[in-house]
C-alpha cells in the first residue's frame, strides 16, 4: 500500500502566478500482517503531511489551513462515497473546490493539470491533488476473512500555488 505526494506554490516574483512544485511526501505501510493494513484514507492524510513538512520543513498548519482545492484520484480498491470530503475533513478544512476523477490511468496527471490551470487562473491559491490503492490491505483482509467496517461517507500527490 503506497501513497505518494507532490506541493505546487505559484512564483510571486512572475507577473503572474505559475505553479511551482515546492514539496514530495509518500505514505507506504509495508507491513504484510493482516492485522497493519491501513486503508488509502489515512495513507492519503499521511501523505499530504509528508509533503508539507518536505515544503517547509514541518507540518506547517498554515499551509494546509490555506488549501483550497483538494482533487483525488479515484480509488479502485476501496469503496468511498465522498473520498475528496474525508481528505478535507482529516485536514480540518472547508476547500471551495473539490473533485473526484474517474479509474483512467491519466487521471493524476489531469488533475495536476486541471490545479495547475485554476492556479493560474486565480481562481484558487492552494490546491491539493491526491491519489494511491492500498491493494495490499485490501487483499490481506480478504484473505484473512476479517471484515472492515467502512464508514458511510468514507474519504499520490499534493499541488499547492
Amino acid at each position: 500500500s503506497k501513497i505518494s505526494s507532490l506541493l505546487v506554490l505559484y512564483s510571486i516574483m512572475a507577473p503572474h502566478k505559475v505553479p511551482i512544485i515546492i514539496g514530495v511526501g509518500e505514505a507506504k505501510n509495508p507491513s504484510r500482517r493482516t492485522e497493519d493494513a491501513i486503508e488509502p484514507l489515512h495513507l492519503m492524510l499521511q501523505a499530504i503531511r509528508e509533503a508539507v513538512s518536505d515544503a517547509c520543513n514541518s507540518s506547517s498548519p498554515a499551509i494546509i489551513s490555506s488549501i483550497d482545492s483538494v482533487k483525488v484520484v479515484a480509488s479502485s480498491t476501496w469503496p468511498y462515497k465522498d473520498l475528496p470530503g474525508l481528505v478535507f475533513k482529516g485536514l480540518g478544512i472547508k476547500p471551495s473546490h473539490t473533485a473526484y476523477s474517474e479509474l483512467a490511468g491519466s487521471a493524476s496527471v489531469q488533475l495536476i493539470d486541471d490545479t495547475a490551470r485554476m492556479i493560474a487562473n486565480e481562481q484558487i491559491q492552494v490546491g491539493v491533488v491526491v491519489g494511491g490503492e492500498a491493494m495490499a490491505s485490501c487483499l490481506f483482509t480478504r484473505s484473512s476473512k476479517r471484515e472492515w467496517h467502512l464508514r458511510e461517507n468514507v474519504a499520490l500527490m499534493v499541488v499547492f500555488s
